[in-house]
Parts: C-alpha cells; structure tokens; sequence
C-alpha cells in the first residue's frame, strides 16, 4: 500500500481526496480554522494547541497523534557585520528580528511609537512572507515612522538577522482563529539572542519549554524589556543560555526523525 507524507496545512487540504484510498500522513505546523475541510489523513501537529485546532476542523480524535516538532540545523550564519550592512541599519542602531508571520501590525506600530517616544533608534526586520506587511507600512507612512520598519532582503535567512538582532520578539498573532508559528518561534528560541514571546501564543502549549520561551504577559512588558536590554543588554544572558539548551535539546533533527518515524510507525 502506498504512503503519502503532506508537510503543510495546505498540503494536507490536497490530500483530501485521495486520503480516502491511501494511506496519508500530514505534518501540520499552521492550521486555519477559516477553511473547514478535512479527510481520512493522520494530523501530526507541533503541538498542543495545534492539536485542539485540528479537532475543531472536523479530524476526529484517533486522527491525531501526538505532537512531535524539530528544526532545521543551520552550521553556518552570515556575520553580523554583513547582515546590519544589508539591512541598511546605522551603528549603534537596536535592531529588532519579528519573528512569525501573522503578528498584529498594530501591536507592531504601537511598539515603534513606544520605543520612538524613549527616543530608542529602532529598526523592526519582517520576515519575507510576513502578512500584514502593507496595511503595517500604508499606516507606518502616516504616522511618518516608515522608515523603522525593514523586509527582509532576499539575501539573507531569518536565521542570520537572527544571529545578528539585539533582540527578537514574536508579537500576538492577528487573527484568532489560527494557529501558527511555533516552529518559526523554535528555531528563534534555538539562538542565544534574548527572544519575548507573549504567553498565549501556541508554542507555550509545548510541555516543559514553552513556559521558557513565552513569558511576556502583553505588548507594554515586551517594551519594557527591550528598553532594559538597549540599556543593560547582559541582563539577559542567563535566561537566554537556559531557553536554548533547552530548545535544543529537545530540537535536534535526529530526534524529530526518530519520533516521526514512531508517529508514522504507529499510523501503518
């Protein structure tokens, strides 16, 4: 019997069908409550709270198995040097990596005002693909603070603004009715540098790190944190080394391999 393996919500919706005379397996990392549509596929999440977003989709219980997450190792970064000079950013300026895709674009514009107000030299670096990019820049313009917030060239990987931010932040997500980025969060968390996540995004449902890695109560905390950190950035070493060994650990490809083999295994 053939096995089909769907990586991505939306190739797990194009299974649909021949999920009905095949044996599909779909590793799920986004779910989108707003297209309700489902099949006779095995759901593995990233975690929890994805698990719960499936089983509001329609995919019954036995449907779902237990949720395995890993990240992609990444040896070799671009020097941090060469990534401010890409991104264009003056000397001395605090730099900012936004990680995820769907993170409120007024939260975003609130924490510029902030930050613009305690007179902090701000650039905020978007992801690629990140959603709200136009209503964030069209508003941005108008409040005449456009020029904080950078998309990240296509030369370079989050990975490497990563490496090279003073801090990164993963603002609440704008809509309620998905779930997502826990794996773009894991790989952020995976870097030594200081990483807020706010506590209801989906990766504070993963077991024993994901208290470590979303702590931030709201989008003024988060602010407050990163004033201390442009003031006294060594304040956050000891968090940060603790939040990575922990995520790495838990990360390693050929754990995630091991335990999608047993998710698989379980499924045939």
């Amino acid at each position: 019997e053939k096995k089909i393996m769907a990586w991505g919500f939306d190739a797990m919706l194009a299974t649909n069908r021949c999920s009905e005379n095949f044996d599909v397996s779909a590793f799920v990392d986004e779910v989108d409550l707003s297209r309700r549509s489902c099949g006779m596929q095995t759901c593995i999440p990233t975690s929890p709270c994805g698990a719960a977003a499936l089983r509001t989709l329609g995919f019954k219980k036995h449907q779902i198995a237990e949720s395995v997450f890993g990240i992609e190792p990444c040896p070799l970064v671009v020097d941090a040097i060469t990534v401010r000079d890409s991104l264009r950013v003056q000397n001395g300026e605090f730099v900012v990596s936004i990680v995820g895709d769907f993170g409120d674009w007024k939260e975003l514009l609130s924490m510029a005002v902030r930050l613009q107000s305690a007179n902090i030299n701000v650039a905020f670096v978007l992801p690629h693909t990140f959603v709200s990019r136009v209503p964030l820049l069209k508003s941005a313009r108008s409040h005449g603070i456009a020029d904080m917030f950078i998309q990240l060239p296509s030369t370079l990987r989050q990975i490497d603004v990563l490496h090279a931010a003073d801090c990164a932040w993963g603002p609440a997500t704008s809509r309620s009715d998905r779930s997502c980025g826990v794996l773009a969060v894991l790989e952020a968390a995976s870097v030594q540098t200081p990483l807020a996540v706010q506590c209801n995004h989906p990766v504070s449902s993963i077991p024993s790190i994901g208290s470590q890695i979303a702590w931030a109560e709201n989008a003024l905390e988060v602010a407050g944190w990163m004033l201390e950190i442009n003031s006294v950035p060594k304040n956050e070493c000891e968090r940060s080394s603790a939040r990575v060994s922990a995520v790495r650990t838990l990360t390693t490809p050929s754990r995630f391999v091991e335990n999608l083999f047993l998710r698989t295994a379980v499924i045939a």
